[in-house]
């Protein structure tokens, strides 16, 4: 079992990434003052749909970016961190069209 353990320990998957690194990652990311503090987080009594509202935030993020692209698939894909095959999928699913 000693073995087992070592084997996995040294397991090389490249640079670990600590929370410094971690944190400096999202410097950039556009919506890192909106992600709200989980301790403040309040979800209705009654609920809500999430499957719905994180429809509703891709599609506006991928909206965003096919606007600030010209429409441009490729490009607007390289934005928002996705494959271009993965960007027209999303597009398909929410009825978007593309010219390009």
């Amino acid at each position: 079992a000693g073995d087992e353990l070592s084997a996995v320990e040294s397991t090389d998957d490249g640079p670990e990434v600590g929370a410094d690194e971690r944190a400096a990652l999202f410097d950039d990311f556009p919506v890192q003052d909106a992600v709200p503090d989980s301790a403040n987080l309040v979800i209705p009594s009654a609920g809500f749909n999430l499957k719905g509202y994180l429809a509703e935030l891709e599609q506006a993020y991928i909206e965003q970016a096919l606007s600030e692209t010209s429409g441009t698939v490729t490009r607007a894909a390289e934005l928002l961190g996705l494959q271009r095959t993965t960007l027209a999928e999303k597009m398909k699913k929410f009825g978007m069209v593309s010219d390009r």
